[in-house]
């Protein structure tokens, strides 16, 4: 597909589709499988799913407000790419050099699984609303940024996590630095 608009809904199964630019809209019981995402494409996943998802270039949304049951299996941002984790549960993913932003605030979204971060990649985890991470696996090569909000229960978890010259940072925004220390990181042995 080049440029355009797609959306897939109720009972619908769109499979191994090469996006180059346009956007692809998952809606309630839609189902994508093996979509590449390239020249700054647009994948939103509103209230369906979407197994094998790689963004190459371009952005990854995953819920809203709205959304009920949105899923993503086994994503995998490249180089130029971005997700935004807002409403939903991303089970599995691979952040070689990409950024995957998941928590926005009063929004449940979920991360479990393997999760990689590599070298040049970036998760950032902003514990506002309702997260959880507790069944997330992390490869940790490249860096987590945590935020949590100031409210005690508010804390990241990791089921496991294997450091390979990966670094956390707590409270940190790239425009203001270093802020109040509110985030608590807790891994399970």
């Amino acid at each position: 597909m080049k440029g355009g608009s797609i959306e897939v809904g109720e009972g619908s199964i769109f499979k191994r589709t090469q996006m180059t630019g346009g956007s692809l809209n998952i809606k309630d019981g839609g189902r994508a499988e093996a979509t590449v995402v390239n020249g700054g494409g647009r994948m939103l996943n509103d209230s369906g799913m979407d197994i094998g998802t790689v963004v190459n270039s371009g952005t990854y949304t995953l819920g809203d407000a709205h959304s009920t049951t949105a899923q993503s299996n086994n994503l995998t941002l490249g180089n130029e790419a971005t997700a935004y984790i807002r409403k939903g549960t991303v089970n599995g993913a691979n952040l070689g050099n990409g950024q995957m932003i998941l928590g926005f605030g009063r929004l449940s979204s979920t991360l479990k699984g393997d999760v990689t971060v590599g070298e040049r990649g970036q998760l950032d985890v902003i514990n506002k609303g309702e997260l959880d991470t507790r069944e997330a696996n992390l490869n940790l090569s490249g860096r987590v940024n945590l935020e949590n909000a100031p409210d005690p229960g508010k804390v990241s978890r990791f089921g496991k996590v294997s450091m390979n010259q990966g670094h956390f940072y707590f409270d940190y925004s790239i425009s203001d630095g270093f802020s109040k220390n509110y985030s608590i990181l807790f891994c399970r042995r």
